[in-house]
């Protein structure tokens, strides 16, 4: 009785890792979406300021 009583609740915490896991995966997973929009948007800010600068410097702007 001990040793199936043992056994479920090994299952049981095996289970509840494995949700914990998946939660993580998925957290970790919309971290990487959230990063690589905010480096698109970075990156595009960027490529606007270096043409406002460039027009100045020019003087067309």
């Amino acid at each position: 009785v001990e040793e199936e009583a043992q056994a479920l609740a090994r299952a049981k915490v095996d289970e509840s890792v494995n949700e914990a896991n998946l939660e993580a995966k998925e957290i970790l997973e919309a971290a990487k979406k959230e990063v690589e929009d905010l480096r698109t948007r970075a990156s595009s800010s960027i490529e606007k300021a270096t043409e406002v600068v460039l027009a100045k410097l020019l003087g067309v702007g």
